[in-house]
C-alpha cells in the first residue's frame, strides 16, 4: 500500500523563490516535513495558493490563505483532488496522512475517501504549535 504525506503550507517563507520544501520556514513546518521524509513513500505540500505542489517545484513566496468559509474552500479542494488524480491516477486503498490545520483537510479528506483512499489527520486533535512540534520531536 502506498502512504502519502500532504504537509499544509505555512505563512513564514524565505524571501526569494525556491523548492517548495525550502520556502517554508517554521518549526511546524520542518517537523511535518521531516516526518513525511521519513515516514510516507512519498509528500507533498498542499498549498493555499498553488494546491498541490511536489516538494521539490520551484515556487515564489507568496501571502495567501485558505478562506474561513468552508463553502469558499470546495473549489481548492476539488483542485487538490484533481491534481492528485492526475499524478497518481488511481486513489483506491492509498493511505493519505495529512499533516495540516483543519482548513487543509475538512473538504479534502471526504473527497479523497470518496475515490476509495484512506485518509488519516494524526495531529487532528492536538491544538497548538508548540504542542504539535513536540508531538513530531517526540515520535521521530
Amino acid at each position: 500500500m502506498t502512504r502519502i504525506a500532504l504537509v499544509g503550507c505555512v505563512k513564514t517563507k524565505n524571501d526569494m523563490p525556491m523548492a517548495a520544501k525550502d520556502l517554508y520556514t517554521s518549526n511546524l513546518f520542518r517537523e511535518r516535513r521531516r516526518w513525511a521524509e521519513t515516514k510516507a513513500d512519498r509528500w507533498f505540500i498542499l498549498s493555499a495558493k498553488f494546491g498541490l505542489v511536489d516538494p521539490d517545484e520551484l515556487i515564489p513566496p507568496y501571502d495567501e490563505t485558505l478562506p474561513a468559509s468552508r463553502i469558499s474552500r470546495i473549489p481548492w479542494a476539488t483542485e487538490i483532488r484533481r491534481q492528485l488524480i492526475a499524478t497518481l491516477r488511481n486513489l483506491q486503498g492509498v493511505e493519505f496522512e495529512i499533516h495540516a490545520g483543519g482548513r487543509y483537510y475538512e473538504e479534502v479528506k471526504p473527497m479523497l475517501e470518496a475515490l476509495g483512499a484512506r485518509v488519516s489527520v494524526p495531529l487532528q486533535h492536538v491544538s497548538g504549535t508548540g504542542t504539535q512540534v513536540a508531538w513530531y520531536r517526540k515520535r521521530l
